[in-house]
């Protein structure tokens, strides 16, 4: 054989090899265009990024819940994995709700994020069974019952004078 028919029959294998590697991909392209929920995603093989928990609490996985990505990069979400709701309060209360590390703070739903000082006092506390909404005044704020007054008045004690910084 010529090194010409050679490189001939290299050139044809090429090209077959290039055309079936192009139907492949179109091929993948639709079935994944075909895909719908997190089921199929996986059933697929497509990659999931797995969630790591620990006695049902969220602790250092990839993604939670669940997901899954395709080819063309969607992702579905594992609909049977239940994700806890954020430690603020939903919005409530004409639209006020409760944030800070220690959940202290009262505030609007609609400002900007409030931060707190991340430190435990005794009187955050009395905060824990007092009313988070909108004064007479307008603004969101701890409604100031006689049960509150007191509490803060006279705080539940902290271990031995220890003051709790997150």
């Amino acid at each position: 054989m010529s090194t010409m028919k050679l490189f001939g029959i290299a050139a044809i294998l090429a090209v077959v090899v290039a055309v079936l590697l192009f139907i492949s991909s179109l091929l993948s392209q639709k079935q994944s265009a075909m895909i719908s929920s997190f089921d199929e995603c996986a059933a697929a093989g497509n990659p999931i990024m797995p969630a790591r928990t620990t006695d049902g609490v969220q602790s250092g996985g990839e993604s939670f819940p669940e997901q899954c990505r395709t080819p063309d990069g969607r992702t579905f979400v594992n609909p049977r994995q239940r994700v806890e709701p954020p430690l603020s309060t939903p919005p409530g209360a004409a639209g006020c709700v409760v944030g800070g590390c220690s959940q202290e703070l009262c505030t609007d739903a609609s400002a900007e994020p409030m931060a707190s000082i991340c430190m435990y006092r005794a009187e955050f506390a009395c905060y824990k069974s007092a009313v988070c909404e909108r004064q007479v005044d307008g603004k969101c704020g701890w409604t100031q019952t006689p049960e509150l007054k007191r509490c803060l008045a006279n705080p539940p004690a902290v271990e031995a004078g220890v003051e709790v910084v997150y």
